[in-house]
C-alpha cells in the first residue's frame, strides 16, 4: 500500500498504530496476522513492513477516529485528521462502502 511521506515516517518512528483506509474490495481480503508492505509514496524504494493486529470496520472515519485516541493515528486532535481524510476520500465513497481500521505492529 502507497503511503503520502508524512504518514510513511509515522509509521517508521511508531508514532503511528493503525491506517486507515476505505472498506473496498482489496481491504475486504485482509485478515489478522498479514503481513502489509507500505511504500513511500515519494521514493518506492523506501517500505516498511507490518504485521496485522487487528481490523476494525465502521460506517464512517468519524466513527472510527471516535473509537481510539487520536495519537493511534499518528495526529494530536480529530478535526485535523478529519480535515486531511475529507480530502482524501470522498462522502459517497465512505457511505457506500465503510472504513477499515488496520491495527498494526512494525515487523
Amino acid at each position: 500500500m502507497k503511503l503520502q511521506k508524512e504518514q510513511f515516517e509515522k509509521i517508521r518512528n511508531k508514532s503511528k498504530t493503525i491506517e486507515v483506509r476505505l472498506f473496498d474490495d482489496k481491504r475486504a481480503k485482509l485478515q489478522i496476522g498479514d503481513v502489509i508492505t507500505f511504500v513511500n509514496q515519494d521514493d518506492v524504494n523506501e517500505k516498511i513492513k507490518v504485521k496485522i493486529l487487528n481490523l476494525h470496520k465502521f460506517n464512517s472515519f468519524k466513527e472510527l477516529y471516535n473509537s481510539f485516541p487520536v495519537s493511534d493515528f499518528g495526529y494530536l486532535n480529530k478535526e485535523e485528521i478529519l480535515e486531511i481524510i475529507e480530502k482524501i476520500y470522498s462522502k459517497e465513497d465512505e457511505e457506500e462502502l465503510g472504513v477499515l481500521g488496520i491495527e498494526f505492529e512494525l515487523i
